[in-house]
């Protein structure tokens, strides 16, 4: 009987120190998914919006995001995905992320993607890349240092996916909703959400891009601000003179600069309302044929 007590004295033991361990933890959270990590662990925030994760004692790291985007998918078929898997790896390396090539794929429940190795150039620390889409999201984890790579399991675990798919729109179109937007898209574009916009591609011709992002303002939105807004947000990678010019597009008046981009024909636009304007761009021809449409599409909530 003492032995049977003693035993169940453990086993009770066991539980609760297991109890206290899982609930050890904290959550980060946002609009497209959610995850637990260490609760002595620092969060922060990357300048270009990747979440980073870190130990009080410093040393090993994890730099994580996901977006809501389908133009990435992988399938679990090594033939098929290994293409865009070597692409991926090879445009994601950054200043300190140096991977080696070596990948192997990874499926959780519905998600599937890879794990790449490589090392962090900073400290010569193993690291390791986990990328996994599905469900319109793709989530990534780079983990660097042997304690970092340990919680890859904790995070699988408590990954939750967040976020609404498209509703329907116009006939060949799909509703695009965000915080601070909504407008339609061509059914036929993957979309790709990023922290400061939405980005919508057609994947048969990756010229043909669409590209929207809010700017929050000081003061309501007028008419006359738009030309001038307009030369600023212009991405200087475009190469395009920022020479702004009003026109008015389904009773709709709007900014546009138009020009030419390595896709072909560009058109940018702004309008506003309320405090907010929205700054869309349309490269390639068959994106631009779509611009009236769109931006008479827009609703500024």
């Amino acid at each position: 009987m003492k032995k049977m007590i003693s035993v169940l004295l453990a086993v009770l033991l066991v539980s609760l120190c297991g109890a206290a361990a899982a609930e050890d933890t904290k959550e980060y959270r946002d609009q497209v998914y959610a995850f637990r990590y260490p609760a002595s662990w620092s969060l922060g925030t990357a300048d270009n919006g990747d979440i980073v994760l870190g130990p009080p004692e410093g040393g090993d790291g994890v730099i994580t995001f996901g977006i809501i985007s389908d133009l990435w998918n992988f399938t679990g078929d090594a033939e098929a995905d290994g293409p865009a898997i070597s692409q991926y790896i090879s445009s994601y390396e950054g200043k300190n992320l140096a991977l080696s090539g070596e990948y192997e794929l990874v499926q959780w429940g519905d998600l599937r993607g890879f794990r790449a190795l490589g090392s962090w150039r900073a400290t010569g620390q193993d690291a390791v890349m986990l990328v996994l889409t599905g469900s319109r999201h793709m989530v990534c984890f780079v983990m660097v240092g042997d304690g970092a790579a340990a919680q890859e399991q904790g995070f699988l675990d408590s990954l939750e996916l967040l976020g609404d798919g498209p509703s329907e729109g116009a006939e060949g179109f799909l509703r695009w909703e965000g915080s601070q937007f909504a407008l339609d898209y061509p059914e036929n574009y993957g979309t790709m959400e990023q922290s400061v916009g939405v980005v919508f591609m057609n994947p048969a011709d990756a010229n043909c891009i669409i590209m929207a992002r809010s700017y929050n303002l000081d003061m309501d939105y007028a008419d006359s601000m738009a030309t001038t807004i307009a030369a600023a947000a212009l991405p200087k990678s475009t190469k395009v003179e920022p020479n702004a010019k009003m026109v008015e597009i389904g009773g709709r008046n709007a900014a546009v600069i138009s020009g030419t981009v390595a896709g072909g024909p560009m058109d940018f636009y702004v309008i506003g309302g309320g405090s907010t304007a929205v700054a869309l761009m349309f490269t390639g021809e068959e994106a631009c044929g779509m611009a009236d449409h769109i931006i008479q599409s827009v609703e500024i909530k």
